[in-house]
């Protein structure tokens, strides 16, 4: 008995010889083809991508940075009594935003690994042929070498010089050692014998206490803004009117970097750990236990509903 002819399906799902052997060539034909400067457009396209995907990287460690905050208010308050290990909960905390900020600094490189190539692009004439061919083994063959560049490096390296390391570890000091400095990061990451001797001698400076004021108005900060190029923060309102469209000398005291809105990102992070700061001044370290456990209750609750609101 002869089998049925195969359903429409099947006929797509199984490519004829001719199809397999076209495609053969097409992918020889890619793989030697020189790229025109026409392809940046779909390389931006790639770029916007991995933009998306650290956006959705900065929103997990900024909710991550929340989170432990909050372990850390939870720990504060029991006073090492009571359910809950919060100490082992903050330490595995501590290794899921060490992830992440891989996760960024390992994006970070493949894009830049594509900002080159885009970069050499628009140096060639619109009918040049230009001599970058085989798009993703170049892309292969540069990323892998700067990744385990990267993956060789000790934790002290990788996160010694991490803003959102030093606010995770800030957080958690602020709530557990109230008006105390924190001491310098390398506290949190044990040199290793790959360090050497200086690797973090330009950051030894003693401990560092939080502060949430805005430079300009001396007041706590309103939807805050940190600058990419100092170590500051400001509220939106004040420092759009201070700058407008223009490059000024950062506001802050002592501080000679020139800004613009243009090197100012929406800081997440550290609006969470004012409102943290705000509720424990509010509830005061001397009510009662009741108090504290009632407020505890709402604390996820209350953050969520705000965040909710602002977006």
């Amino acid at each position: 008995m002869s089998s049925p002819p195969p359903t429409a399906r099947t006929q797509r799902a199984i490519p004829s010889a001719s199809q397999a052997t076209q495609k053969a060539r097409t992918d020889e034909y890619l793989a030697d083809a020189a790229l025109p400067r026409a392809s940046i457009k779909q390389l931006r396209a790639v770029q916007a991508g991995w933009k998306r995907l650290e956006s959705k990287l900065e929103d997990a460690m900024t909710d991550l940075i929340g989170v432990a905050g909050q372990c850390a208010e939870c720990e504060a308050d029991a006073g090492g009594e009571g359910e809950g290990n919060w100490e082992e909960l903050i330490a595995n905390l501590d290794k899921e935003i060490r992830k992440l900020i891989d996760s960024a600094a390992e994006l970070e490189i493949r894009r830049g690994v594509y900002d080159d190539i885009i970069s050499q692009l628009e140096t060639q004439g619109d009918d040049d042929e230009g001599d970058i061919t085989d798009l993703t083994a170049r892309h292969k063959r540069l990323s892998t070498s700067a990744l385990a560049d990267y993956r060789r490096k000790t934790p002290r390296q990788k996160y010694l010089q991490s803003e959102v390391y030093r606010k995770f570890r800030a957080v958690i000091w602020d709530m557990l050692h109230p008006g105390g400095g924190m001491p310098p990061l390398s506290h949190f990451l044990p040199k290793e014998a790959a360090d050497g001797d200086d690797s973090d001698s330009d950051v030894e400076v003693g401990g560092v206490t939080q502060n949430f004021k805005d430079p300009l108005t001396l007041m706590t900060l309103e939807n805050p803004y940190s600058s990419t190029i100092c170590p500051h923060a400001y509220s939106y309102g004040t420092i759009k009117e201070y700058l407008g469209a223009r490059t000024r000398e950062c506001p802050a005291t002592g501080c000679k970097a020139m800004i613009s809105m243009k090197v100012l990102k929406q800081d997440k992070a550290l609006a969470k750990q004012i409102k943290i700061a705000e509720r424990r001044e509010q509830q005061g370290r001397g009510g009662t236990q009741g108090g504290r456990g009632k407020s505890q209750a709402h604390v996820l609750l209350d953050d969520d509903d705000e965040d909710e609101e602002e977006e």
